[in-house]
């Protein structure tokens, strides 16, 4: 009879892109007479633009829309969810604090890489570390303390460093006490249309004070891909 054949299936990635955006204003006065000979506006556009990379990189990983008022980001933080609220939620999750006392070792990282199911097992070599630099520095720490200098060298190594064969990536956006076990490309950040900015000088406003006003703003939404299950969340360790 005819041979059998079966259709592929796909995982859906539903997104809802949230407006983001920065407004700051910089008055004549200060750049007539900066002493940078014209470049301020260019230093302050700099600076500005690299803050605002920075944010974005918070709200990709701690973005929580239910943030209490309290807490000093609340303002940032609850425009949009980040990956930490779904990962925290759906990912294969590896209580850190059982494993040594919760002080980061090698039996955290073999438990982490047992961790992955089945399915994406043969796709190990691809995998990332992200941790925040505390956790970076008590592995190396940990490794130097055992005698071993190569891998104590090479989870620091400024141009790629690497922790039980697999790159990391160290940020201080990340929960001191979470580590993640993933691909990049099961984090995605969706963008409605890319980055607009606006100089304004030449409206009422602005020529009555005399200044001119800046204005960045970006759609965007932070999803995970197969709702998580390539994924694995060490939690609870020590700081």
């Amino acid at each position: 009879g005819p041979a059998a054949t079966s259709k592929p299936t796909f995982s859906d990635v539903t997104y809802v892109n949230v407006g983001t955006r920065l407004d700051w204003e910089i008055s004549n006065d200060f750049l007539r007479e900066n002493i940078q000979n014209g470049t301020a506006e260019q230093t302050i556009f700099n600076a500005t633009t690299s803050t605002w990379g920075r944010d974005m990189e918070d709200l990709a990983i701690n973005g929580d829309v239910t943030t209490g008022i309290a807490d000093p980001n609340y303002n940032f933080l609850v425009i949009n969810n980040g990956w930490g609220v779904p990962i925290a939620a759906t990912a294969n999750q590896l209580d850190g604090s059982t494993i040594n006392g919760g002080d980061v070792g090698k039996d955290h990282l073999i438990s982490a890489k047992k961790a992955v199911p089945a399915r994406w097992q043969g796709e190990l070599s691809r995998y990332e570390w992200l941790m925040h630099p505390t956790q970076q520095y008590k592995f190396e720490e940990y490794f130097t303390d055992r005698g071993d200098e190569l891998a104590a060298s090479k989870i620091i190594d400024p141009s790629m460093p690497i922790l039980s064969g697999l790159p990391v990536v160290a940020t201080s956006r990340m929960k001191e006490d979470e580590i993640w076990l993933c691909m990049p490309e099961h984090l995605i950040m969706t963008q409605g249309y890319d980055m607009q900015f606006y100089m304004v000088d030449n409206d009422r406003e602005a020529r009555q004070r005399d200044v001119r006003f800046y204005i960045m703003h970006q759609k965007v939404d932070f999803v995970i891909a197969f709702a998580g299950e390539g994924i694995v969340r060490i939690h609870t360790l020590n700081t």
